[in-house]
């Protein structure tokens, strides 16, 4: 998971306008070896496109799909700028902007993140008023609360040998997604599991993680622990109680002595039996699939809504493939929120006098790329 770090960042900042501010961005991440100098054409033509700005004094610059061969490394660069700079379609200050690179769809982790920390009370005068990169970083990855999920922490069929290698893999996954540092791994490879029955095996911690999440891998051989076999592995990282649903349900699943049905289902029915299964049981949900390579980034997300902004109806959306929640589906930054990748599907609720009509209106516009080419 892409993250913000205090070397990202850079404060106190001074630009006329975005177009501006956009070109420093750009310098910062051509400077740094993120990119090359073509990338900056890509991110002021996106601004022509649809302003980036996406709430609470945060704006997002990024290329174009066209200039995403400019990419060297995916990253980001961050600025402050505390005078505040006029971005928005209707006049909203960005105060913090923060220039995306990103070759394919790796930059969505970092879009879900910052849509999660908009709703933080004061966020706005807080990024005009802080004085230092780390206050903004720590504002910026705002974890408390947040438990991660998805189908990169899982890992099917696993070539282990032994427990340890299991547990070397499992807690990698958290390690890759930057989700954990050293000290939990360090921990974690030493620590002693819990056998929960029918092959599945059980690590935990709370040293060194950064944001709650859990990991799964399973074994391709058969193997044993202390006489005792090992078929799977699961790693929880946890700092709050946000992890309280997946263990409740792993402790259903254990109850029930349905461990086992986890061996042969994949990444995204793992998902729904581990986490909020809430997409699945309302009525009335539609699905589509994402076509577009990058996924919903911020471009598509605003066609999405702009695709609704007619239709006399209530619109809630969600990501059915990692079990996400509902949300108003008017807001760009809720559907940016959702993390959906190619191939995910987006549950949509549509209610009210046009609510078909909107339906269809959704449809047409993912299958016709929303603003991109399809592959």
């Amino acid at each position: 998971m892409l993250t913000v770090t205090e070397p990202d960042i850079v404060t106190g900042q001074n630009a006329p306008d975005k177009q501006q501010a956009i070109a420093m961005v750009a310098e910062g991440l051509v400077s740094r070896g993120l990119v090359k100098n073509g990338y900056e054409q890509g991110m002021q033509q996106r601004e022509l496109q649809a302003a980036t700005y996406i709430g609470n004094g945060i704006a997002i610059p990024h290329g174009t799909v066209e200039t995403r061969n400019q990419v060297v490394k995916t990253g980001v660069q961050v600025m402050q700028f505390p005078a505040g700079i006029a971005w928005g379609d209707e006049g909203q200050k960005a105060y913090v902007v923060i220039g995306i690179a990103a070759g394919s769809d790796e930059h969505l982790g970092i879009l879900k993140q910052l849509t999660r920390v908009l709703s933080t009370p004061g966020l706005e005068k807080h990024l005009k008023e802080a004085s230092s990169a780390s206050v903004i970083a720590k504002m910026l990855n705002a974890n408390k609360g947040k438990f991660t999920f998805d189908q990169s922490l899982i890992d099917l069929n696993f070539p282990a040998k032994s427990l340890i290698t299991l547990k070397a893999a499992s807690v990698g996954l958290l390690s890759d997604q930057q989700l954990v540092d050293s000290t939990f791994v360090t921990q974690l490879i030493s620590s002693e599991p819990t056998y929960l029955g029918e092959g599945f095996w059980l690590s935990s911690g709370s040293t060194g993680v950064k944001q709650s999440a859990m990991s799964m891998v399973t074994a391709s051989t058969d193997i044993s622990y202390n006489e005792l076999p090992v078929k799977a592995l699961i790693t929880l990282a946890s700092v709050d109680d946000s992890c309280t649903k997946v263990l409740t349900a792993l402790s259903g699943l254990m109850f029930e002595k349905r461990l086992t049905s986890l061996l042969t289902a994949d990444a995204s029915t793992i998902i729904s039996s581990l986490v909020s299964i809430q997409p699945e049981v309302r009525e009335n949900v539609h699905y589509f699939t994402i076509m577009n390579s990058h996924g919903l980034h911020a471009r598509p997300s605003a066609m999405l809504v702009h695709a609704i902004k007619g239709f006399d109806a209530s619109i809630q959306v969600a990501n059915a493939t990692e079990n996400g929640e509902f949300v108003n589906g008017r807001v760009v930054s809720n559907v940016i929120g959702l993390g959906l990748a190619k191939s995910h599907r987006i549950a949509v609720i549509a209610e009210g006098v046009q609510a078909a009509e909107a339906l269809a209106a959704i449809e047409q516009a993912i299958t016709s790329g929303l603003g991109e080419a399809l592959a």
